[in-house]
C-alpha cells in the first residue's frame, strides 16, 4: 500500500509517480496552460497529470483532462474532486466522486527537511512557533515543516469552496505527533468557513517525505449555511 492510501480513506483514489520520470502527452486544454514554460515546470505539470488520471482510473473513471485555470489551481472534470502535489522525488494525486459525499481533498507533499529558519516568521503564527521552540531541536525544524505543509493541504481544500487566497496565518496548525493527525483552525473567515471553525487531517513521515492529507465531506445542512465534515 503505497504512503498516501494510508492517510485517505476508501473512496478517494491515489496515485504516485516519480517525477523525473518520461510524462504521457498532455490533453490540448493543459498543453495550453504550459505552451510557453520552462522545461522544469512543463514536466511537473505533466507527472502531475499523469498522476491524475492514474487516480481517475483506481475509481473506473476514464481518464480526462485536468487544465488549470488562472488562479493556476486544477479544474477537475465535472463531479471529481481533487488535489495534486510533488516535490523533488515523489509526485502525487487523489480524486474521488462528488456523487459519494466529497466536496473537497487537499493532499501535499514535502521533503522531510528542516524547514528553513528564515521562513519561520512567515509561516508559523506565535503559539505554533511556541510549541516548536518546546521541542527538541532535532525535531523542531522538521514539525515546522510539516506545519508548512498541513497549511498548504488546508488551502488547497478550502480553496475549491470559498475561492479565497488565504494567507499561512490565516490558520493555525496543531500537531499531534503520536496518532499522526492535525487540527487546524481558522482565524479568518473565508466562507463557507468562518473563524474558529476547526478542520482535521492526517500526516505521515516516511521514505524522505512527509505528507499531508485532507479529506472534506458534505453533510446535510442544519441552517442556511452549508455545513461539513472531515474524515480524518
Amino acid at each position: 500500500m503505497s504512503l498516501l492510501a494510508t492517510l485517505f480513506e476508501p473512496g478517494v483514489g491515489v496515485a504516485t509517480a516519480d517525477p523525473s520520470r518520461p510524462a504521457a502527452s498532455l490533453y490540448p486544454a493543459e498543453e495550453a496552460f504550459v505552451s510557453h514554460a520552462v522545461e522544469q515546470r512543463r514536466r511537473e505539470f505533466a507527472i502531475g497529470r499523469d498522476c491524475a488520471r492514474m487516480a481517475m482510473r483506481t475509481l473506473g473513471i476514464p481518464a480526462q483532462a485536468v487544465p488549470a485555470g488562472g488562479d493556476r489551481a486544477p479544474i477537475w472534470p465535472d463531479g471529481i474532486v481533487g488535489s495534486i502535489s510533488h516535490c523533488d522525488g515523489l509526485c502525487g494525486a487523489v480524486v474521488a466522486r462528488r456523487a459519494h459525499g466529497f466536496r473537497s481533498l487537499g493532499l501535499d507533499i514535502e521533503p522531510a527537511s528542516p524547514l528553513d529558519d528564515d521562513l519561520m516568521d512567515a509561516i508559523c503564527t506565535g503559539q505554533e512557533i511556541d510549541w516548536l521552540e518546546a521541542l527538541p531541536a532535532c525535531q523542531s525544524g522538521l514539525m515546522a515543516r510539516a506545519i508548512f505543509s498541513a497549511k498548504e493541504t488546508v488551502y488547497k481544500t478550502q480553496y475549491p469552496l470559498s475561492g479565497q487566497l488565504i494567507d499561512f496565518h490565516a490558520v493555525s496548525i496543531r500537531l499531534d505527533m503520536a496518532a499522526a493527525r492535525f487540527a487546524a483552525t481558522f482565524h479568518v473567515n473565508a466562507s463557507p468557513f468562518r473563524v474558529d471553525e476547526q478542520l482535521q487531517g492526517r500526516f505521515a513521515i516516511d521514505a524522505g517525505f512527509i505528507v499531508t492529507a485532507m479529506v472534506l465531506k458534505g453533510v446535510q445542512a442544519k441552517t442556511a449555511r452549508q455545513e461539513f465534515t472531515t474524515w480524518a
